[in-house]
């Protein structure tokens, strides 16, 4: 049973605790090997084993029974068109803020959703950074310091992409982006080879843009069939991004080639203090002005406490 509404949530969602999210799933039992679930987590992910029964497996029971439905329905329809159903991967799209913890809450979706298919399933991540202009690009459009922003993407790329990927297109290439140059990584190229689910993770994925006239007359959206935002107050995430930034300041921007080398000699005071303000300038404005606003579009909304954990799931009712 859901719990009562007393929540900010709209009436058109059935709202879950922790306990009562883990009872959806009481019957789907998925198991990752310890070192594998370390293997996944990024940086001060607290990711753990209790999360994967009490949070994971109903998410992959619910997303299961909607994928098999939607199956049902294509091939009902179908019968009375007289033309088979296309085979096309369910796709599935989740968005939220920076440093919310998208990234290791999609690669373990990824392994348990491949888990749940057996054998001969196959699981893709992909990830809309990909689809951001190159850093020169985005000085030469005088966008670097709107990095995030829905401008600062290659937007008819990225649809032009899951429109081939929808379709069922096969060996799909899409660029990848580099963490440690902050950049298009030239030399790297991701094959989508007609996966049987696709997890595309991204800031504004569920946004509708309005940037531009007339307004795209396709969204990404449109080509997902499930979707998830990943929610937390935003002094919890704005912590969240400051303890990240100052982890890397020890370790991934002592490497030369990283792009905020720069900043590699800064103490922790003044790590932190850099990190607040690239907050406040940039990524706070983003999930204000883009992210936040598009989570009610989302199928389930998965809210995280203080602690980094899911404490309550909201699912769009029927």
């Amino acid at each position: 049973m859901p719990l009562s509404p007393s929540s900010p949530y709209p009436d058109r969602y059935a709202l879950f605790d922790r306990d009562k999210w883990q009872a959806v799933g009481e019957n789907t039992a998925y198991h990752l090997a310890a070192a594998d679930l370390d293997a996944l987590r990024g940086l001060n992910d607290t990711t753990d084993q209790d999360d994967l029964s009490a949070i994971f497996a109903p998410l992959i029971h619910l997303i299961r029974s909607h994928r098999d439905h939607l199956a049902a329905l294509k091939t009902g329809m179908g019968n009375v068109l007289g033309t088979p159903p296309r085979k096309a991967p369910y796709i599935i799209g989740v968005a939220g803020s920076v440093a919310v913890g998208k990234s290791t809450f999609c690669r373990v979706l990824r392994q348990m959703l491949a888990q749940s298919l057996g054998a001969n399933g196959q699981v893709n991540l992909m990830c809309t950074d990909g689809f951001l202009w190159p850093l020169a690009d985005l000085e030469e459009r005088g966008l670097l310091a709107r990095k995030g922003f829905p401008e600062s993407y290659d937007r008819r790329a990225l649809l032009d992409t899951l429109e081939q990927i929808k379709d069922g297109v096969e060996r799909v290439e899409i660029p990848v982006y580099s963490h440690v140059t902050y950049d298009i990584d030239p030399n790297r190229k991701q094959i989508i080879d007609t996966p049987d689910i696709l997890i595309v993770e991204g800031l504004n994925v569920l946004e509708i843009s309005t940037v531009g006239s007339p307004v795209a007359p396709t969204h990404a959206g449109d080509y997902f069939d499930f979707t998830l935002y990943l929610d937390a107050d935003e002094d919890d995430i704005r912590t969240w991004y400051i303890h990240r930034f100052l982890t890397l300041k020890n370790s991934v921007f002592q490497t030369p080639e990283s792009y905020f080398h720069r900043y590699a000699h800064l103490n922790d005071d003044e790590a932190r203090t850099l990190a607040g303000d690239i907050w406040a300038n940039i990524n706070a404005k983003v999930l204000e002005q883009h992210v936040a606003p598009s989570r009610f579009r989302a199928d389930a909304i998965l809210r995280k406490g203080k602690g980094h954990r899911v404490e309550t799931v909201a699912v769009r009712k029927p």
